[in-house]
């Protein structure tokens, strides 16, 4: 990992929330392990978790849509669709779209007032309502759920997770979704 992105991290970190990181490792037998998770503030001080890192959590208040499929033309596809649908859609004022360095992308999505919902399995559940208006896996919805990290080469092709899409025009909000959620407009 190099010093950008360790930059790119303790930012991440200081303005968003906390996230752990981890890193995969092949065992004696071939097959792959994982390390331990370890939060940011101290991994970033262990030369093998700074060295290694692959994947951190997915913030408190962040959305990922995980567009992943074993048919890269379809893939690519609805990665198009999906994000002309954002740049369009007036309840999404900032995302960035990442591919994934496999055959995915992420679109990471921040939205502020998820930290107020202090329930853990209501913010999953706002969050999954919000994957599911666009597609996506669900499963990231849920709370300590990695994401292969930005910058970083992805454990099984060597290719970085790199920026190719964003839109920065405000803040998101949730109301919109929590009005959907309760069946309004």
């Amino acid at each position: 990992m190099n010093k950008e992105v360790i930059l790119y991290l303790d930012e991440l970190y200081n303005d968003k929330g906390k996230f752990s990181v981890q890193f995969n490792f092949l065992n004696e037998d071939g097959s792959l392990g994982w390390s331990k998770r370890a939060d940011w503030l101290k991994a970033r001080e262990l030369p093998k978790y700074r060295k290694y890192s692959t994947h951190r959590t997915i913030l408190d208040v962040e959305v990922v849509l995980d567009l992943d499929s074993k048919f890269p033309l379809l893939v690519k596809l609805w990665f198009r669709l999906l994000v002309w649908r954002l740049e369009h859609d007036d309840r999404i004022w900032q995302y960035k779209a990442y591919s994934t360095g496999s055959r995915g992308y992420h679109i990471h999505m921040i939205f502020h007032e998820l930290r107020d919902i202090k329930s853990d399995s209501l913010r999953s559940k706002v969050k999954q309502y919000i994957i599911g208006c666009y597609g996506g896996e669900l499963l990231k919805g849920g709370t300590n759920v990695n994401i292969a990290l930005e910058n970083v080469p992805h454990f099984k092709t060597g290719r970085a997770k790199r920026l190719v899409k964003q839109k920065n025009k405000g803040c998101n909000q949730l109301a919109p979704f929590i009005k959907g959620m309760l069946g309004g407009d």
